[in-house]
């Protein structure tokens, strides 16, 4: 019972990070264009988050599928990602400084990243139905 209490809370304020994070995207752009953009990084920080959550907790049937495509994928999207930060950053940095909405961004991805994978690893590690075991199902029939 008190497992389901933290479970709840932990989705309860893992929600409400998540809605923060929506709201101050759409809140902080200039015009409507910089607005949907900072709400889609929350929304692509979600959905590449749950991918990693279930990456993370592959059932037993899925570890030899989930290694081989993790590791495909993982290595992919490092080598794309440090291709594409490191001119970023140094166009940013010859400007004068890290430009804040970079930073926000950049923030608003990680917060939605990190709260899709906690959401699916939790759900996947701690809420997964368990197999009825003999005693219980002999118990249950009589």
């Amino acid at each position: 019972m008190r497992t389901t209490l933290k479970l709840f809370s932990g989705y309860a304020l893992g929600t409400l990070a998540l809605g923060y994070a929506v709201y101050a995207g759409h809140s902080v752009g200039a015009d409507p264009t910089e607005k949907a953009l900072n709400v889609l990084l929350c929304v692509g920080g979600g959905v590449f988050g749950w991918i990693a959550g279930m990456l993370l907790t592959p059932f037993e049937d899925e570890r030899s599928d989930f290694s081989r495509v993790g590791g495909a994928l993982l290595t992919f999207v490092t080598g794309y990602l440090l291709a594409k930060v490191d001119p970023l950053l140094n166009a940013q940095l010859q400007a004068g400084g890290a430009a804040p909405g970079l930073m926000i961004r950049s923030l608003l991805f990680a917060v939605s990243f990190g709260v899709g994978a906690l959401f699916v690893f939790v759900g996947r590690r701690y809420w997964r139905d368990q197999p009825a075991r003999p005693l219980d199902a002999a118990a249950a029939s009589q």
